[in-house]
């Protein structure tokens, strides 16, 4: 397995860099300054992005050929997720405090409705798929959604009777077996 490191400059530049001891690799210097970065469940896959800025660029391949394709994101987002795949999904609040997911596949450059929300509590990617899992903490839920195009196929998979009470985050085990979820 790789061990890899995303690095960013003052001015936003990327660059990649072998661990523990590679010598950083520019892969894209257009800049986004202050980003922040989520990486796929494998690390094959990464979004870097700034608060309130819709530049965004998704790198892909990071543990074979890293290449890094301008994205846009909606400014008013409050989460990012990207899966190993490339694909993104992305969660919008709502006036009424409740939030939209939207979702982006590889290859795509607009993103279409999900699911909403009563308030959200999370989300993330499966392993090696696009299949999400996201947490509903309005309605003490966990929910997955696959075969994310359109219409996507959403199921309930923990609420309540679970111990889902107000979750705040979610995860999901590298073999895509056990998932973890952070009760508020």
């Amino acid at each position: 397995r790789k061990r890899i490191a995303l690095l960013t400059t003052a001015s936003g530049s990327l660059s990649l860099a072998q661990l523990p001891q590679g010598v950083p690799q520019l892969i894209a210097n257009q800049g986004i300054a202050k980003a922040q970065i989520v990486f796929s469940p494998s690390c094959a896959a990464a979004v870097a992005f700034a608060s309130g800025n819709s530049n965004a660029f998704l790198i892909q391949g990071l543990l074979t050929t890293p290449k890094t394709v301008a994205v846009s994101l909606p400014a008013s987002r409050s989460g990012v997720a990207v899966a190993d795949s490339g694909s993104i999904l992305i969660s919008i609040p709502q006036t009424d405090g409740s939030a939209e997911l939207q979702f982006m596949t590889t290859g795509d450059s607009a993103f279409q409705p999900l699911a909403v929300v009563a308030k959200f509590g999370g989300m993330a990617f499966v392993p090696g798929s696009d299949a999400v899992l996201f947490a509903d903490a309005g309605n003490n839920s966990v929910m997955q959604a696959s075969g994310t195009g359109t219409p996507a196929s959403v199921l309930p998979i923990a609420g309540s009777a679970e111990g889902i009470s107000h979750p705040l985050a979610i995860n999901v085990s590298a073999d895509g077996h056990t998932v973890a979820v952070a009760n508020g």
